[in-house]
C-alpha cells in the first residue's frame, strides 16, 4: 500500500475513497489504513479495506 500511493498507482483519491491514519496521544503512528473501490465488484458500492498495523 504504502509503495502504490508514493507512486501514485493508488492515493485514495476516487469518490468513496479514503485514507487513515492513527496516532497515539503522543504523536506516535499505531495504524494506517485506506478503502479502495473494489476493482472486481459489479458495484460501485462495494469497496475493500487495505491496512497496515
Amino acid at each position: 500500500m504504502v509503495n502504490e500511493y508514493e507512486n501514485g498507482k493508488n492515493t485514495f483519491h476516487k469518490p468513496g475513497e479514503a485514507l487513515f491514519v492513527v496516532f497515539t496521544p503522543e504523536n506516535k503512528l499505531i495504524a494506517i489504513g485506506g478503502l479502495n473501490i473494489d476493482p472486481y465488484a459489479d458495484d460501485p458500492k462495494v469497496e475493500r479495506l487495505r491496512r497496515l498495523c
